[in-house]
């Protein structure tokens, strides 16, 4: 009885299905041609719909080609304009839940940090300062143009790479090889922003190599981070000839999550 029931019900879906096909071709033949769209599948078609208006949301844009209306939105509104979209799953994980300028939210924690860069790093009081490191990260670079140029037959040198030295040292090829293997990975974890919840199992994979290339970059970064602290105990300030600006995030208390930022945010 169950099995005579359950085909009846399957012939009934196949012959309703194939008769509102043909209406809709044959309303189609009647009315003006129109450029071909998408097959419609009744029923499904018709609840993603549904499921769109009712989970989704609109997402208003704001485009500014003019500079009055630029000047009022980013200085007289600054605090209304200030915000930013939500980040992404991925972005937030790379970012230890966005603790830095570029992709954190307006919030007391950006304007700390902002404050932070301006007044001890982009301030005009503190150019004088940073004299010396200009003058140390100039004369690596002539030493080092000198001792190429005098070793190479046809003087062949690469200034990139000499600049990058005098101001990274050796560890600006770790860092440089790291972030191009996490940029070219960006379009690979695209996906991992939908339902992430769900995408930590479906593509568990993916999300491991996430992990992989975040835990590379503590590996990285967190060793230069203790030793400048190390460095820095038992020193004076007045005795820096300037102010390095992980220094400055060292005491820097956030007064949202009332503690200081540990190495792997810094």
């Amino acid at each position: 009885m169950e099995a005579s029931f359950f085909a009846l019900f399957i012939t009934f879906i196949f012959f309703t299905t194939r008769f509102v096909v043909a209406l809709n071709r044959y309303t189609k033949k009647r009315s003006h041609q129109l450029p071909p769209g998408p097959p419609t599948i009744p029923f499904f078609g018709n609840l993603l719909w549904m499921l769109i208006k009712s989970f989704s949301r609109s997402k208003p844009l704001i485009v500014i080609a003019n500079h009055s209306v630029a000047y009022q939105a980013l200085i007289d509104n600054s605090v209304i304009f200030a915000g930013r979209p939500q980040a992404m799953a991925t972005d937030k994980f790379l970012s230890c839940e966005q603790h830095n300028i570029s992709s954190a939210f307006y919030s007391p924690t950006w304007l700390q940090l902002r404050r932070n860069l301006t007044y001890n790093i982009l301030h005009t009081s503190r150019i004088k300062s940073f004299a010396c490191a200009r003058k140390w990260a100039l004369d690596a670079l002539i030493n080092r143009l000198k001792s190429h140029s005098s070793s190479y037959e046809y003087h062949y040198t690469e200034i990139r790479e000499h600049i990058q030295h005098a101001l990274y040292n050796k560890k600006i090829q770790e860092i440089k090889d790291l972030q191009r293997r996490l940029q070219l990975s960006f379009d690979e974890f695209k996906v991992l922003n939908l339902f992430p919840s769900l995408g930590k199992f479906v593509f568990h994979k993916r999300w491991e190599k996430l992990r992989q290339l975040r835990q590379d970059q503590e590996k990285l970064m967190v060793p230069l981070i203790k030793a400048r602290k190390a460095m820095r105990e038992g020193k004076n300030e007045k005795d820096e000839p300037f102010l390095p600006y992980v220094d400055t995030l060292f005491d820097l208390q956030l007064k949202e999550e009332n503690r200081k930022l540990e190495e792997r945010k810094l």
